[in-house]
């Protein structure tokens, strides 16, 4: 007889060994009766079938417990996410199915597992690659989620603040009200909160978080940083209101002394009014120069058609220094030997541009250097080659600049003392053309001071 392993199979066997036994013990009554002998051979072979079918039993039992706990393993590393194992499938009857359907769900948890994970990483990776800071909130304002960005914009750590409080994380009050205004509301709330720390803006947009049943469980935040924008928003209102106040001046000065000039004979008022109109007029005719200059610089068709070459920055210093010093000799008769310029070159440096740029802006910073440092100090310009780059150097000894104005002295009519500088004819552009002319040939401009010790300007610029 053939024995298969299997639960309902091994009631099957049970029984048909069961069903033996019974035909043999009734064998057994019906010859006991007439043959003694008879009947103890045959109930030894009742007692021999009793045994083979307890042993019968047990073997099937220990085989099924081996099946199930195998069964019950595999199922444990499945729900642990393990599918590196499979069940064996040559199992006989439900064992063989229990394995294949344990086996097909495996595989499809595998597959499943390994798209969420796909579809998490590229969620990850876009939400960390974001220029904008993204904050996830639940209701009670803890932190789900924080990208790269806005670990980056308040200066955090990503370290245990998944579950924290937002007002434990980020201290800025303007964040805090916004958030409390969109949790409240459940709607978009948009608002522009100011750095309470610093004077950085940025702009928020919050929305509703919602599961997929549509219920808000919490608020995304989206914050992006317009302080860039916000100050060049008021460069270009300062500079409306610079430029117009810096023509204003002059041609009210000129209308002035014109108008005079139409109701006076004398000599000398006429000559007075003419020698001021004529000042103006050169005032504004120098700032209008500078205005064009900056817009040839800042124009990125001219700019692209520069015809660069190698120029030698100590022949470009040295005309400088000779047009400055015979400049300010021919205005101030009482030092023939004009001002005090040292100059200090390590070696040839060179660089990739055009002379005229080049001269003007070091020209401008010398001329500055000049006129601010006073005539009788000394003006240094210092020029060598640093990790491939050009410095070129121009120090002052004279008053100095406060820190407060450093970040600014670049911007286009900025002044630190407009008396003092419209008294030197200064047109608020110079500094600024400087920029520009370092910006388009890869440079870059720099400025050191200290009230009392003088200034120092540095450019720095690609070496060849």
């Amino acid at each position: 007889m053939k024995i298969r392993l299997g639960r309902s199979l091994l009631w099957r066997n049970t029984l048909t060994l069961l069903a033996v036994q019974a035909v043999v013990w009734v064998v057994a009554v019906a010859v006991a009766s007439d043959d003694s002998r008879a009947a103890f051979l045959v109930t030894m072979v009742v007692a021999a079938i009793s045994v083979a079918t307890i042993l019968i039993l047990a073997t099937l039992a220990r085989s099924i417990g081996r099946q199930t706990r195998r069964a019950t393993d595999a199922a444990r590393r499945f729900a642990d996410g393990d599918f590196s194992g499979r069940l064996r499938e040559d199992a006989a009857d439900e064992f063989r199915e229990l394995a294949v359907a344990l086996n097909a769900m495996a595989g499809e948890l595998d597959s499943s597992i390994d798209a969420l994970q796909v579809q998490t990483s590229e969620m990850f990776s876009i939400l960390q690659s974001m220029s904008n800071g993204l904050i996830a909130l639940d209701r009670d304002q803890r932190i789900i989620r924080l990208n790269a960005a806005a670990l980056g914009m308040f200066e955090l750590a990503d370290v245990e603040i998944r579950g924290r409080l937002l007002q434990e994380v980020i201290r800025e009050p303007a964040l805090q009200d916004a958030v409390k205004a969109s949790l409240k509301s459940g709607v978009r709330h948009m608002a522009e909160i100011p750095f309470a720390r610093s004077t950085r803006i940025a702009e928020l947009v919050a929305e509703p978080l919602t599961d997929g049943r549509g219920v808000v469980i919490g608020t995304v935040i989206l914050l992006e940083e317009i302080t860039r924008l916000r100050q060049l928003e008021r460069i270009r209102t300062d500079f409306a209101a610079n430029v117009s106040h810096e023509l204003r001046t002059p041609i009210t000065s000129i209308n002035g002394y014109a108008e005079l000039l139409q109701e006076t004979d004398d000599p000398a008022l006429v000559r007075k009014c003419g020698d001021v109109i004529v000042r103006n007029g050169q005032r504004l005719s120098n700032i209008i120069e500078d205005l064009l200059t900056l817009a040839r610089i800042e124009d990125p068709e001219r700019r692209s058609v520069l015809e660069l070459e190698a120029i030698s920055i100590a022949s470009i210093i040295e005309s400088v220094v000779d047009s400055v010093t015979s400049a300010a000799t021919a205005d101030d008769s009482s030092t023939p030997s004009g001002p005090e310029i040292i100059v200090k070159i390590e070696g040839d440096p060179r660089v990739q541009g055009t002379r005229p740029l080049l001269e003007q802006a070091v020209g401008n910073l010398v001329t500055n250097a000049v006129k601010y440092g006073g005539p009788t100090r000394k003006v240094e310009v210092r020029a060598c080659v640093i990790e491939n780059e050009v410095t070129i150097e121009v120090q002052d000894f004279g008053d100095g600049i406060a820190s407060e104005h450093l970040d600014r002295i670049f911007e286009r009519f900025y002044r630190v003392d407009r008396s003092r500088s419209r008294e030197l004819g200064g047109t608020g552009l110079g500094l600024a053309i400087v920029k520009h002319i370092a910006t388009a040939l890869g440079g870059r401009i720099e400025a050191h001071s200290r009230v009392g010790a003088g200034s120092t300007f540095r450019i720095a610029l690609p070496a060849l």
